[in-house]
């Protein structure tokens, strides 16, 4: 309807104050069945005292980036309200990330802020129940646009109760809660579409796509292509809309209002784009244009169930509505309604691999996007619910009859299911048959009334609520105990040997290692400076460097960077200071520190141990090798050819001075050393056995592995001396592709029972494990502890003696005798700044592949090291310049909507 139809301001101000009322009605009604859908569903948490949190070592997404990122939101929001500053630089996330990129999107998102004036141990409430609050105003913006567009309050609320709690949303909300800021960010984003189109103001458009880029930039991503077909389809659909001039002037409207939008969120959305340029985005899996027949002939199963389809997050199911309106949505489809188009257009989007690698960034293939996908199969199947459409015999006999295809389906499918869906499916046939019963008594017309509709929308909306609940207990309760009771979370936490990073007296610069990290990202709870972090953007620099040194504990996985493996030169080189060891009932961790660390002191319970060999945050290198020569070498001798020259690019230029090393120079003592092995038949069990002394570091390295198939491989080792698990994600979507890493390393450590009955097993997934696991050859390298001890000394002496230290402001003195190279282990981001003598040097990138450096003459000097991130001036440009645009559109529009009016 357009601006100029509806004449006089009384009859404007009567239709606006009707038409409020009835939403406003629509939505106390929704709040009422929210509140007691909400209460079944989540029973078990609030009988238990249970909250969302889990703290296990897979699935940690809540605990380890929202529950720990809550302590870390907060010492940024302390330091800024407390001091005036903004920490630009974060050593607690891993070796150190852009604190102001991560915390950022943070900052307009009011659940945040409740987070940050709660007490430490309530915060695992506060968390829960924000999430469930997310999820209800999901639902209340799915009532908005559905009004929008025309639904009665019947059919608002049914599809609103569908969506807030489909399985996407609901899976979300137990395993990533900030997932649900898309589903609640979504109808907003459309409603403000839809009155834009419909010729009312487009601020609600440009403030939604605003915050939504600015609060959830990878989820505005996927928005941003469904609010463009969307666009075009409700276009041509509309008659009254499709003409010329009306289609070109509203799509420039759109294309206007977004850049407004997109321009309002720049202070957000540049740092993120330019951060992303240095991160990973890889993916183990190979993608096939197609999937295969057996996910295709699995699809029809997952509109009832609850299963993830083709990967993570990839649950399109709304409940048992869904089912019995797919005839309908189907011929509302043929006969051009928007919705139930883009719920077919979406459906096919989800056959295709291509489609959802699109959705994330051109990765690994995943399902997050498909809360839009239940969005609008919620809304077809709600239109659907129609007097007009459901009184047809036709429709009642198609509804009836694509059912009984269906279960019919599901008796045969049942092959392939286990026990926990076979029963979520026979739930669920009892529900649509129900559902169905209903249709065929209320909607005849012989008895039909508005009356019975509404009982008909009452039965159906409290069957659906019923199977919803159902659905998600018997898919919740194989979990249930790894979720952490009220307070628990806290109480975990104070069990953590990390407690006592920031404990430790010190005020140079230093790092934390740990052998065994309870979970990860525990550090950034408390804020320490640990190597271990899990987070989904890595440096894409540090995983190459792991990858060339062999080192699978730090490379497996894209998203989570977890030990150097206690290999000492990687510690010495990334300035670990410290190493927590033994605590409670853990009596042999102290062993994983390696050579160079000596008992410091036993702090609140934990054994901290020092490195005598400690550079800080860099020193000083006479000699560099180009990458090229360096690849050259064993594993074992990369890391110590590490320690006698920095790596550097093939076409680098060099300064004269600074000795060139070639691979052959590398004179480092490791020798292969022979070993006894007895193996199973399937040669995928081991006993090793070689001879070692105090005086060396064994490094065992199985090559060439292989399996069939795409398929992760895990190498075990241990004996009475160490524990390690190694694994190889190839195949995993968030892993490495099959040709990256073949070569299996672990360090075994040092001593005579290093090298004593070191029990290995090979294995994959069951597929896997049938055929067997390949491999070339197991080496084992003998590495000269004597090698390391020179070189660690006289990196030592070159050392950055550090004077200052902040997280964005590091200070200190160097002494050089002739020219050479200050390498800092600090990774190669831009924003990173090097003042020597007060004057700003060049500073060299890629050094050692992920790290930086500068050139430095003989001499005494000051080294200033300032971090500031890239993009906040020309952000807060964008944002302003985002801020004019909406002024110009918003002038725009009144001028164009009091034209209409004359």
């Amino acid at each position: 309807m357009g601006i100029g139809s509806i004449s006089g301001s009384g009859s404007r101000l009567g239709m606006h104050e009707e038409k409020s009322s009835s939403v406003l009605r629509c939505v106390l009604i929704y709040t009422g069945c929210f509140i007691a859908l909400a209460f079944f569903v989540y029973f078990l948490f609030i009988s238990d005292g249970k909250t969302f949190v889990r703290y296990l070592s897979y699935h940690v997404d809540a605990f380890a980036q929202k529950y720990s990122f809550a302590f870390e939101f907060k010492r940024f929001l302390n330091t800024l309200f407390q001091n005036g500053e903004i920490n630009t630089w974060d050593w607690t996330i891993g070796l150190g990330a852009d604190g102001y990129e991560v915390n950022i999107p943070l900052l307009l998102s009011p659940s945040e802020y409740v987070m940050y004036l709660t007490p430490e141990k309530y915060v695992d409430i506060v968390y829960s129940l924000l999430i469930v609050v997310r999820v209800y105003l999901s639902g209340v913006g799915f009532v908005l646009f559905a009004k929008k567009i025309g639904l009665d309050n019947c059919q608002s609320i049914m599809g609103a109760l569908a969506y807030a709690f489909c399985p996407w949303a609901i899976v979300s909300t137990i395993y990533q809660g900030s997932f649900v800021k898309a589903t609640m960010m979504f109808p907003i984003v459309m409603l403000g579409e839809e009155k834009l189109i419909r010729h009312e103001s487009p601020l609600l458009f440009i403030l939604a796509v605003g915050y939504t880029t600015f609060t959830v930039f990878s989820f505005a991503y996927m928005i941003a292509f469904i609010v463009l077909i969307y666009f075009f389809i409700r276009m041509f659909n509309d008659d009254e809309q499709r003409n010329a001039n009306n289609i070109i002037r509203t799509t420039v409207l759109l294309i206007v209002s977004g850049t407004a939008g997109i321009l309002l969120a720049g202070e957000s959305f540049v740092i993120t784009m330019l951060k992303f340029g240095e991160t990973t985005g890889t993916t183990g899996k190979d993608m096939d244009m197609l999937w295969s027949i057996t996910e295709y002939l699995r699809l029809p199963l997952t509109l009832m169930t609850w299963e993830s389809w083709f990967g993570s997050s990839s649950i399109m199911a709304i409940s048992a509505i869904g089912i019995i309106m797919v005839p309908m949505i189907a011929y509302k489809a043929f006969r051009r309604q928007t919705d139930s188009i883009m719920t077919v257009l979406m459906v096919i989007f989800v056959l295709l691999p291509i489609m959802n690698r699109l959705f994330n960034f051109f990765s690994y293939p995943t399902g997050r996007w498909m809360f839009m996908l239940t969005f609008f199969y919620a809304l077809a199947a709600a239109e659907c619910f129609d007097k007009d459409l459901l009184m047809k015999k036709e429709s009642k006999i198609a509804i009836t009859a694509v059912f009984a295809m269906y279960a019919v389906y599901i008796a045969w499918i049942q092959k392939i299911c286990d026990d926990m869906t076979k029963v979520m499916l026979l739930f669920s046939c009892v529900i649509c048959t129900l559902m169905i019963v209903i249709i065929w008594i209320y909607f005849r017309p012989s008895v039909y009334s508005d009356a019975g509709k509404r009982i008909a929308g009452i039965l159906i909306t409290v069957t659906m609520c019923v199977g919803i609940a159902f659905n998600y207990t018997i898919l919740f309760l194989p979990e249930y105990k790894l979720y952490l009771n009220i307070g628990q979370a806290q109480d975990e936490m104070n069990k953590s040997p990390q407690r006592v990073g920031q404990m430790i007296d010190d005020d140079d610069f230093w790092r934390i290692d740990q052998a065994k990290i309870k979970k990860v990202n525990e550090q950034v709870y408390f804020g320490n400076r640990s190597e271990y972090v899990f987070y989904s953007y890595i440096d894409v620099g540090w995983i190459e460097l792991n990858k060339l040194l062999g080192n699978n504990q730090g490379y497996f996985k894209r998203t989570r960077v977890k030990s150097n493996d206690n290999r000492f030169g990687p510690d010495f080189l990334e300035g670990v200071k410290y190493f927590l060891g033994n605590y409670g009932k853990n009596k042999n961790l102290s062993r994983y520190a390696g050579f160079g660390y000596e008992p410091y002191k036993t702090i609140d319970g934990v054994e901290v141990l020092k490195n005598k060999y400690n550079i800080g945050p860099g020193c000083m290198f006479d000699a560099y090798i180009r990458r090229s020569e360096w690849e050259k070498l064993s594993f074992a001798d990369r890391e110590y050819a590490m320690l006698m020259g920095i790596i550097v690019p093939d076409d680098e230029e060099m300064p004269d001075g600074i000795r060139e090393l070639m691979a052959s120079d590398i004179k480092t003592g490791v020798k292969e050393v022979p070993y006894e092995i007895s193996a199973n038949k399937n040669n995928t069990k081991f006993v090793i056995n070689c001879e070692n002394d105090d005086e060396h570091q064994l490094l065992m390295t199985f090559e060439n592995v292989q399996a069939a198939g795409e398929s992760f491989i895990r190498l075990n080792v241990h004996n009475d001396n160490m524990r390690k698990n190694i694994t190889n994600t190839r195949g995993d979507e968030r892993g490495y592709p099959e040709d990256e890493m073949r070569d299996l390393t672990v360090n075994l450590g040092c001593g005579k029972e290093a090298g004593t009955d070191v029990k290995v097993k090979l294995e994959g997934d069951e597929e896997t494990m049938a055929s067997g696991v390949s491999f070339d050859d197991v080496k084992i390298y003998s590495m000269p502890l004597e090698t390391y001890k020179k070189c660690a000394e006289k990196l030592v002496s070159k050392r950055l003696n550090v004077t200052r230290f902040t997280n964005d402001h590091i200070t200190g003195t160097v002494s050089a005798e002739k020219p050479e190279i200050l390498y800092l282990s600090i990774f190669d981001n831009n924003g990173w700044d090097v003042y020597v003598d007060g004057k700003k040097a060049d500073v060299r990138e890629n050094v050692d592949i992920a790290f930086i450096g500068v050139d430095i003459e003989p001499g005494e000097h000051e080294i200033e090291i300032r971090y500031h991130t890239e993009g906040i001036l020309e952000g807060l440009a964008v944002s302003l310049a985002g801020f004019a645009l909406t002024v110009l559109v918003m002038l725009f529009w009144k001028k164009y909507t009091t034209e209409q009016r004359i």
